[in-house]
């Protein structure tokens, strides 16, 4: 028997707005996590090529580039280290894309109920002041993050001594 547009109608009706939620949490909190992970290694040479970090550490290594930096780090750390720091990073990522739908959608909820009926062009410009706003909103919350973990990854010291 064919599906009818009533039979669909009902389909769609029997995912509710925290299961859709739910989703999207799971779904943005796996795709921040795996995207950081995979780009963990570039993002911690990039880090310490811009910091200098190795130039303190061993002052024969005054020119060096990216595949000079990986040889030093997998030789002296070990081929782990250079997701050093990723932990933080993904600790960051997931609850940063949750809270930034979650804000997005509040302050668009706020902005739009004042006043219905919007144009399309006006409806635009709002919409991209929420997000602005959300942005903000979750910068604010997830700086201290950023910052140890930039700390963490920029250490090219001995492992115990990062932790001390």
């Amino acid at each position: 028997m064919p599906a009818t547009h009533k039979d669909d109608t009902n389909h769609k009706n029997l995912y509710s707005k925290t299961d859709i939620f739910l989703v999207n949490f799971v779904s943005s909190g796996l795709a921040a996590a795996l995207s950081k992970t995979a780009t963990a290694p570039l993002e911690r040479v990039k880090l310490i090529l811009q910091t200098g970090a190795l130039k303190s550490e061993n002052p024969a290594l005054k020119k060096h580039g990216l595949y000079q930096t990986v040889r030093y780090l997998v030789i002296k750390q070990g081929f782990l280290a250079l997701w050093r720091g990723n932990t933080l990073t993904v600790a960051k990522a997931v609850p940063s894309q949750a809270l930034l739908f979650s804000f997005q959608d509040f302050y668009r909820h706020i902005i739009f109920s004042n006043e219905p009926g919007l144009s399309k062009q006006k409806s635009t410009m709002y919409s991209l002041f929420a997000g602005g706003l959300a942005s903000g909103t979750v910068i604010g919350i997830t700086y201290p993050f950023y910052f140890c973990q930039n700390i963490v990854s920029s250490h090219v010291g001995k492992i115990e001594s990062a932790r001390d």
